[in-house]
Parts: C-alpha cells; sequence; structure tokens
C-alpha cells in the first residue's frame, strides 16, 4: 500500500477504557472510525483490556496499516535517570534504569521493557517500564490485525508531549491524571520528584485533596508554583481549584458524534 493511502490507528488502552481511532491517509480521506468501551477495571491487569481491543479491532473497517498506542499509567512505572557522565550512553542509561525498578520493585522487573526519554534542559529523563508480556501480547494482537506498531507511549509522556507548548517555560509542576491513578512531577525547567499515587473514587472529588498532598509535599523552593493537570480523559473537574492550577484539555476525547460509533462497537 502506498504511504499516501495507510491508514493510522490511535489506540488507548487502560483497566477502565480501551478505544480507537482510525484513519485513512490520502487525496480524499475518509471520516475517522472511533469506538470504545468501558471496563469495570477491578483488577488493574492487562488481560482484559487486550481483550476487549481485539474485539474492537475484529469490529473496525479495514485492515493493515500503522498503529500508535498509549498505554495507562496503571501498566507502567516510571523513574528518573539523572545526568551523570557515567551514563555516557542511551544503553547505560537503561540499565541504570532497570536495575532502580529491580531494587524498588523486586526481581520481577529484571524482565520488563524499559525505555529512556530525553533529558530536559540537561536535566533528568523519564524511565518507562513495562511488563514484557504486555509488549509481546500486545505486539502479537497488532500482527494479527495487520497492524505494524509505529509507538509505545506511556501515558505521562503522551499526556505531556502533548500539553507541552501550553505549560509554562519555567517551574512548573505536572499531574498527569486518569480513574485510578495519578503521576506527578516537579518541572523546574527538567524532571524532577516523579511520583505515583493512586486515585480513589470519581476523579472530580478525589481531584482537589489529591493536590492538597502535593503541596504538602513539595519542597520549599517549589511552593506556589503553578500546577497543570493533564488529564488522559474527560471530566468534571470542581469549579475551584485553587489559585495556581490549571487543568488542560483531555488527551483522549471523544465527540458526541464518536459515541454512535462507539455504541454501534459495544
Amino acid at each position: 500500500m502506498s504511504p499516501r493511502w495507510r491508514s493510522e490507528t490511535a489506540i488507548l488502552l487502560t483497566p477502565t477504557r480501551v478505544a480507537l481511532r482510525q484513519s485513512v491517509r490520502g487525496l480524499r480521506p475518509a471520516p475517522a472510525h472511533v469506538a470504545g468501551l468501558a471496563l469495570d477495571g477491578a483488577e488493574r491487569h492487562w488481560e482484559a483490556p487486550l481483550a476487549a481491543l481485539d474485539g474492537l479491532l475484529a469490529a473496525a473497517r479495514g485492515r493493515g496499516g500503522e498503529a500508535s498506542v498509549v498505554l495507562s499509567s496503571h501498566f507502567v512505572r516510571y523513574c528518573l535517570v539523572p545526568p551523570s557522565d557515567l551514563l555516557a550512553t542511551r544503553e547505560d542509561e537503561v540499565r541504570f534504569a532497570q536495575q532502580n525498578f529491580v531494587r524498588i520493585h523486586g526481581a520481577a522487573a529484571e524482565g520488563w521493557s524499559v525505555r529512556v526519554g530525553p533529558g530536559l534542559a540537561g536535566g533528568a529523563a523519564v524511565a518507562s517500564g513495562v511488563e514484557r508480556a504486555l509488549v509481546d501480547d500486545l505486539r502479537a494482537l497488532l500482527a494479527r490485525h495487520g497492524l505494524r506498531p509505529r509507538a509505545l507511549q506511556p501515558a505521562l509522556m503522551a499526556l505531556f508531549n502533548r500539553a507541552r507548548g501550553e505549560l509554562p517555560a519555567a517551574a512548573c509542576r505536572v499531574v498527569a491524571l486518569e480513574p485510578g491513578i495519578a503521576v506527578s512531577a516537579l518541572l523546574a525547567p527538567g524532571w524532577r520528584e516523579l511520583r505515583s499515587q493512586r486515585v480513589p473514587g470519581p476523579l472530580g472529588e478525589a481531584l482537589e485533596p489529591l493536590l492538597a498532598r502535593e503541596r504538602a509535599l513539595e519542597d520549599e523552593d517549589a511552593a506556589g508554583i503553578e500546577t497543570c493537570v493533564l488529564p488522559l480523559l474527560p471530566f468534571a473537574a470542581a469549579a475551584a481549584l485553587g489559585e495556581g492550577v490549571r487543568v488542560l484539555e483531555p488527551g483522549w476525547n471523544e465527540s458526541p458524534a464518536d459515541a454512535a460509533g462507539e455504541r454501534e462497537a459495544a
């Protein structure tokens, strides 16, 4: 197939929602096909979301093309890789991150798929660790549907990359938010103080106390900086979250017109 006519499929994989957006490039591109399924997410495991994705792809129109996947932070572990003359190559950084994951999460992390992103402003880089079985099963599923994986992005990095142009040039705190989990980091302007925490209940109710906990954990030199909330999915935020808090547009949004296609797929 000519690259001009290649289809592109964007995929969202979380414990509570699986969705896809399929488009075709060409002289007369067809309207995007959007479908999604809500899951109970009780186990916070990836087997049920992969099964749901298999069904959505089977019902999607056409086959082939490239796929880009945004992976929930429920399925990813993060750590910071500091700048160091001892970490001269990307392989050195990956080994450092793998050892850090093993130290924190135990021997199971030895088999994780680990990637390290570029550092910001000469500062620390963010490493992500994903179970190898999830990566292998996802690749096999995509191959069964004729899709070539183009990108596998952890939710934190997907949301940051999407919002980067809207973030303050100076220091700020970012909170990558999705049902059940939040990942926060201080950008000053490089990555600092990366941490994850569980988020119980509806996001609209949980966000204010979550931000209060973040403020309580801040260093003195980070007090008073702007907080930018980067939601993965749309949610109803409280009207007043306090001064210096900004909620950006969700990373994955489905319009009312797309919802009809979602119901058909369901």
